[in-house]
This record gives structure tokens, sequence and C-alpha cells, in this order.
């Protein structure tokens, strides 16, 4: 399978013959993929670096941006694992993040983020405090995180 290429017959938010998550794409920093049948998107970070040139590090997050495309954001629930990536708050990871982050998760009806440590809930919950979006918290635990977008989107359906 080619970087951005998807399993045959897979398109965006389309399930497996399995039953397995739907992969929306995958690139060498991140892999999207939907729960079936069910609004949630999973946005994991891979254990790749992040590069240090602002320049290029605003590059990704464009990329990030992109890949989405199309997708329903307004009608889906983010589980962001943060978990493989390395941790970074340099200065030039958080002005470039600062400057992505009300475009690319304020659009969805929820973001749940999961972290592997306590320092990095810190960091995310700070994010929050410094640019607030629609329903967000931190975990330390992914099941804890996919539980919790499954009730936000619940709770959304309600009339």
């Amino acid at each position: 399978m080619a970087e951005g290429d998807g399993p045959a017959g897979e398109g965006p938010g389309e399930q497996r013959a399995d039953g397995g998550e739907a992969r929306l794409d995958v690139t060498a920093y991140v892999t999207v993929t939907q729960l079936p049948g069910e609004p949630i998107l999973i946005f994991a970070r891979s254990s790749t670096p992040f590069p240090m040139d602002e320049t290029e590090l605003e590059t990704v997050f464009e990329g990030m941006d992109v890949l989405l495309g199309t997708t329903p954001r307004d009608r889906l629930h983010l589980v962001m694992d943060l978990r493989e990536g390395p941790g970074r708050n340099d200065a030039a990871f958080e002005r470039v993040q600062r400057k992505y982050r009300s475009s690319f998760f304020g659009a969805f009806r929820s973001t749940h983020v999961v972290v592997r440590s306590t320092v990095g809930r810190m960091q995310v919950e700070r994010y929050e405090r410094d640019q607030p979006t629609p329903v967000f918290a931190a975990f330390e635990d992914l099941e804890k995180a996919i539980a919790a977008a499954r009730r936000a989107a619940r709770e959304s359906d309600r009339p």
C-alpha cells in the first residue's frame, strides 16, 4: 500500500468487510481511521519526530489539515492518540500548533486527547486553557477516551 492509500475498496469513512476500522490515510506522522459505524475518528501519532525547522513543521501541520480534506469534521468526534509521538514544547512547536489548533480541533464536535503521562496531560490541558475548543478532554487511556467520545456522540444526537 502506498503512503496515503487506504486498503482497496475503502473510501473515507467506509468500513472494511471484516468490521475493522476503516483507514482513511497514513503519513509518516499519523494514521487516521474511523471506528466502524460510529462518528469517531482516531488520529494516531507515530513515533516519527516532527521536523525541528519551523517552516518544515508548519508544512507538516498544513498537511495534516489537508489529510482530513472533506471529512465532515462538524459531524465527527476526534480521539487523538499522541502516546507514540515524541513530546515537544519548544517555542517553534508551540507557535505552529497554536496557529493550526482552532482550525483543526475546533471543527470537530468533541476532541479527546490521549497522552502517555501526567506531564503530557498537563501540556494539552494548558493548550485547551489558551485556546478552548468544543468538548475537550485529556486521557492517559485510549479506551477511556473512546468511551468519552461515544458518550459525546450519543449526547450530541439527542434532540
